[in-house]
């Protein structure tokens, strides 16, 4: 009896497509990252934070996105997936 393999495989259009979803997140994740931890640099400097706290404050700059990425996922994508 022949099996068929290639209707449990993705298809080329399935590929692209999440290669396409995967592409779009990092640049979303990478661009959210630089914004994020623009504002962080900019609050540290504006609320004159001392220079031995302020590199414990710039990693609050990775919450954000982070919880944004997860939203985009979970909320977004999740419909098209």
């Amino acid at each position: 009896m022949a099996h068929n393999h290639a209707a449990a495989e993705p298809s080329r259009r399935e590929k692209v497509k999440l290669l396409g979803y995967m592409i779009g997140t990092a640049v979303f994740f990478g661009v959210t990252l630089l914004i994020s931890f623009f504002l962080v640099i900019v609050t540290i400097n504006a609320i004159k934070i001392p220079a031995d706290v302020a590199s414990n404050t710039l990693m609050l700059g990775l919450v954000p996105p982070s919880v944004a990425t997860f939203l985009l996922f979970t909320k977004v994508f999740g419909r098209f997936l």
